[in-house]
């Protein structure tokens, strides 16, 4: 079986994918490591590929945040094959009002305790519905790293590219609330599909994730 490595979204943990079927491959999932102050996202997401000594000709599946990451190690190997999960695959697919971010920066400003209640009063943004599923959300929430999500935050607005590259497929949601689905061109849709569609649609996107893997 292939090994394929998961790469999580900002404030989630590997939790997020044990709802999908992975029986086909063998799924290895990456930790984040610290960032450099001021770390580019590219310069972050290739450290995480010598960190992990991910094969140049890796798959990797990235959700949320772990997409930009998992595209920018595609970008630099074109034998990777990168599959992204509710995310987006150049600055240009980020929505409108993400580019205010890049000149007001409040996040950083905005202690934990408000950061935690502001995600979990997102949980409906998140397309969570189920109770199962809203607990464990509630129990990534508050094992979350602020100092990592403050870093995180700050270069996603500063990304530098605006094409992304031709060896990343894009899975998306057509309800995802944190990348609406007007603004990027994913190749495969999930109907209904939240930002968190690897929990509340994990047999779609498994079928999915398969068929690609498998290729």
């Amino acid at each position: 079986m292939k090994n394929v490595f998961f790469i999580s979204g900002l404030g989630a943990d590997n939790t997020i994918f044990r709802f999908l079927d992975l029986s086909y491959c063998k799924p290895v999932f990456l930790d984040w490591i610290k960032p450099n102050k001021l770390e580019k996202l590219a310069d972050y997401a290739l450290r995480i590929k010598e960190e992990y000594h991910l094969p140049d000709n890796a798959i990797i599946v990235g959700q949320s945040f772990g997409g930009v990451l998992t595209t920018e190690i595609a970008r630099a190997f074109p034998q990777v094959k990168a599959i992204i999960l509710a995310s987006v695959k150049s600055f240009s697919e980020l929505p409108p009002f993400y580019s205010k971010g890049k000149y007001f920066s409040i996040h950083r400003f905005v202690p934990p305790f408000f950061q935690r209640k502001y995600m979990l009063h997102l949980r409906k943004k998140f397309g969570l519905h189920t109770p199962e599923y809203i607990k464990i959300y509630e129990r990534i929430v508050s094992n979350t790293d602020f100092y990592f999500n403050n870093w995180a935050v700050s270069p996603l607005l500063r990304w530098e590219h605006k094409t992304a590259p031709h060896n990343v497929t894009h899975i998306h949601g057509s309800d995802d609330k944190m990348f609406p689905i007007k603004y990027v061109r994913p190749e495969f849709t999930v109907q209904g599909g939240g930002h968190l569609m690897v929990m509340e649609h994990a047999s779609i996107v498994s079928a999915h994730l398969k068929t690609l893997i498998s290729a």
